[in-house]
């Protein structure tokens, strides 16, 4: 991701609901990352940059398919 306009990012978020929330930041969350507000949540699917600081955030009700499979290959710890 390249650096925000100064300002901090103006970031859209698309929630699997339909739901759409409006953030002003200085970050940006990770794909993979788990993400809510008000009875929104989700896993962060997508982060794209469109330039001068607006960003669009996909979110889904799983994690990206990649990270799945990586967290069930970690071995149980507790066995």
């Amino acid at each position: 991701m390249s650096q925000s306009n100064g300002n901090g990012y103006r970031i859209t978020i698309r929630f699997p609901s339909g739901a759409i929330e409006h953030r002003y930041g200085s970050s940006l969350p990770q794909v993979g990352e788990e993400i809510g507000v008000d009875g929104q949540s989700g896993f962060v699917t997508e982060v794209a940059e469109h330039g001068d600081g607006d960003v669009s955030v996909q979110v889904g009700r799983r994690p990206p398919a990649r990270l799945a499979a990586a967290r069930d290959a970690i071995p149980d710890r507790a066995a």
